[in-house]
C-alpha cells in the first residue's frame, strides 16, 4: 500500500468499503491518505470477498502484530489510533 519510509511519522488514513459475500456482487475498495496528501485508491476488487458456507461472518481486528513472540526485531513500536467506525 505504501513504503514504511513514506508512512513514518505521518498520519495515515485508510478507508475501506466492502460487501462481504461469496457471490459475484461482492466488492472491496481501499483508499490510503498519507499525511496531507490526497486519498488514493489502492485496491478495487469486484467479486467474492467471503465464503457463503461459513457460520459466522468476518470480524474486525486491529493493532500492531509482531508475529513470532521470540522475534527479536525492532522495538518498541508505537501506534496511535484517532478513530475507526
Amino acid at each position: 500500500l505504501a513504503k514504511v519510509s513514506e508512512m513514518r511519522e505521518k498520519w495515515t488514513d485508510f478507508v475501506m468499503h466492502v460487501k462481504w459475500t461469496g457471490d459475484a456482487d461482492g466488492f472491496l475498495k481501499l483508499w490510503v491518505k498519507l499525511g496531507e496528501g490526497p486519498y488514493v485508491l489502492k485496491m478495487d476488487h469486484k467479486g467474492a470477498t467471503f465464503w457463503n458456507d461459513e457460520g459466522t461472518g468476518p470480524y474486525f481486528k486491529m493493532g500492531v502484530y509482531k508475529g513470532d513472540p521470540n522475534f527479536e526485531g525492532p522495538s518498541p513500536r508505537e501506534l496511535y489510533t484517532d478513530a475507526y467506525k
